[in-house]
């Protein structure tokens, strides 16, 4: 999503569940987090960067830090213990106005609204120390690209910048693999998808097991035996979509099709979905795809969309005090959602030194969950 999209959807976040948004165990999830015990987490974070800085024995600034996507102040609040002055840039209001509403130190720590896709706001070589954990890999490659041009910039001569960012989803590790597989024909793109029931009801956060059968309607073979270990696999999978048809969540479960289907041909594929944590009405969508290359959907072969009922068994407790509600489209028709980008490592280090920086050090990272093989960078700005 662009710019004015990914800040629609986050302002939403911050109005919704911000602790969660930042911090997404899914324990914390409609408003669990206790404010002291989230910041709490950010003291430890920062504890542990500081102490990472100096087992590599780089030496520490502690002049002017800024965070980069900094939320509500979690990781900006903690700095303020290391730095003479700290700032916080994000691109939602709602979070900037809570994290002024939580800053403790006065006027030590300044937050900024940026909804550019510079940082213009922020003169050259104004920090010695620029942090940015869980932010990038939700911003399109094309933005985060020219954010970490800037950090390079803003970034004073001999500075410290650490920033976590995935590299390539891990079905792409593999070169190999890679050069195994390759997209199946144009008219292959054609499946009919049915299970055995027209609805269902069901509770939040339940795991169910559906067994759908998969026909092959196009006049190709599927060789998905062949490609069972490829990147370009097919599977089945699904989608969550709101009772308007909007997506709430993508790509919930797959399922790999370990057996070759020719054309006319059914196979039986069993799916783990998950159900959304919130009661309420849903559509189950059901799809086929084949990885890293196209969903069937998207080629014009029909999906499967079932009604699914989503209720929640309340004590009297949440009854009377936290009965959850579905999750519901704002007035521009948003249900917010998080994007999942990487950049290559190797174009990570071609970046920082087309721009006057030197990757120090890198560890491998998995914030950007299993699926991922991530990285957090340290860069200094030469002289």
């Amino acid at each position: 999503m662009d710019l004015k999209e990914l800040q629609k959807h986050w302002n939403e976040f911050g109005k919704r569940d911000p602790l969660w948004a930042i911090l997404s165990s899914p324990q914390k999830r409609n408003r669990r987090w206790e404010l002291a015990e989230f910041f709490k987490t950010g003291e430890d974070e920062i504890a542990q960067v500081m102490a990472s800085v100096d087992q590599q024995g780089i030496a520490r600034p502690t002049k002017r830090a800024l965070d980069f996507g900094c939320g509500v102040g979690r990781l900006t609040q903690a700095l303020c213990g290391y730095f003479d002055q700290c700032c916080g840039v994000d691109i939602a209001e709602t979070m900037i106005d809570l994290a002024r509403k939580y800053n403790r130190h006065g006027a030590k720590c300044q937050y900024f609204l940026n909804d550019r896709d510079d940082l213009a706001i922020f003169e050259t070589g104004s920090f010695d120390f620029i942090y940015s954990n869980i932010v990038l890999q939700h911003i399109s490659p094309e933005y985060s690209r020219n954010y970490i041009k800037e950090f390079m910039r803003i970034l004073e001569p001999g500075g410290l910048l650490i920033f976590q960012i995935p590299s390539h989803p891990k079905v792409m590790a593999s070169a190999t693999d890679v050069a195994a597989a390759s997209s199946l024909p144009a008219d292959a793109f054609l499946a009919q998808i049915s299970i055995d029931r027209s609805t269902i009801v069901t509770q939040p956060n339940q795991t169910l097991v559906l067994t759908a059968v998969v026909k092959n309607n196009s006049p190709e073979h599927w060789p998905s035996q062949r490609m069972a270990q490829a990147v370009h696999a097919l599977k089945l999978a699904n989608h969550w979509l709101d009772r308007h048809g909007n997506v709430v969540s993508l790509d919930d479960g797959r399922t790999l099709i370990e057996q070759d289907v020719p054309p006319g041909g059914s196979v039986s594929v069993p799916l783990t979905i998950n159900t959304p944590p919130q009661a309420g009405s849903y559509i189950l969508e059901l799809d086929l795809v084949q990885e890293l290359i196209a969903w069937f959907g998207n080629k014009g072969s029909p999906t499967l969309r079932i009604p699914v009922q989503v209720r929640e068994q309340f004590s009297i407790y949440d009854r009377l005090f936290r009965r959850a509600r579905p999750a519901q489209a704002n007035d521009e028709g948003i249900i917010p959602h998080m994007e999942m980008h990487g950049i290559p490592q190797a174009d990570i280090y071609s970046l920082v030194e087309a721009h006057n920086g030197r990757v120090i050090g890198s560890r491998e990272n998995s914030a950007a969950g299993d699926d991922w093989v991530g990285f957090c960078y340290y860069v200094t700005k030469l002289c």
